[in-house]
């Protein structure tokens, strides 16, 4: 029987000094395949919504979540940083996944510096983030291809690395 899960997305804010001009297509697509792979999605958008962090608290605290996904680029570090211990507290047993430029070049390193983060999607997320949703019930990721992990003793671990989607 297949389980299925509550997964939320967040898109972090970005370009503060400026209005939202940006649609989250890449975090779009993640949810769609979500979607289609019949699971529950939610979104946050909180570059389109731009929300004081206790207002984002509340929207992360509105159901149980199995799995919440943020993605951004470097430039929205800053913000990626002050969420992820939010959703790691409100959630604590809570898979959370991350992907996009903020973590795709130094994995390791990131992994490192933010302990709230299980797993990083290393490159094109599109087919990992299906193979991630149905490795997460049984929490096994040693074969799923383009992500880095902790293991269960704390030690860093790549899987092979997912080849590129030749016509995306």
């Amino acid at each position: 029987m297949k389980v299925i899960m509550k997964v939320l997305l967040i898109n972090p804010p970005v370009r503060q000094r400026q209005g939202p001009q940006d649609i989250p297509v890449g975090l779009a697509m993640i949810a769609s395949i979500t979607k289609q792979e019949g699971h529950q999605i939610a979104f946050l958008d909180l570059n389109a919504n731009r929300v004081p962090l206790q207002v984002a608290a509340n929207e992360i605290m509105i159901d149980d979540y199995d799995i919440i996904g943020i993605g951004g680029l470097s430039s929205q570090y800053k913000e990626i940083k002050t969420i992820l211990p939010v959703c790691r507290q409100i959630h604590p047993d809570t898979l959370i996944v991350a992907g996009g430029g903020f973590v795709t070049y130094m994995p390791d390193k990131m992994l490192r510096l933010r302990p709230e983060i299980d797993i990083i999607v290393i490159g094109e997320g599109e087919e990992t983030w299906k193979d991630l949703l149905k490795a997460a019930p049984k929490k096994d990721f040693s074969t799923v291809k383009g992500i880095a992990y902790r293991n269960e003793e704390g030690e860093i671990i790549y899987t092979e690395p997912r080849p590129l989607i030749p016509d995306l």
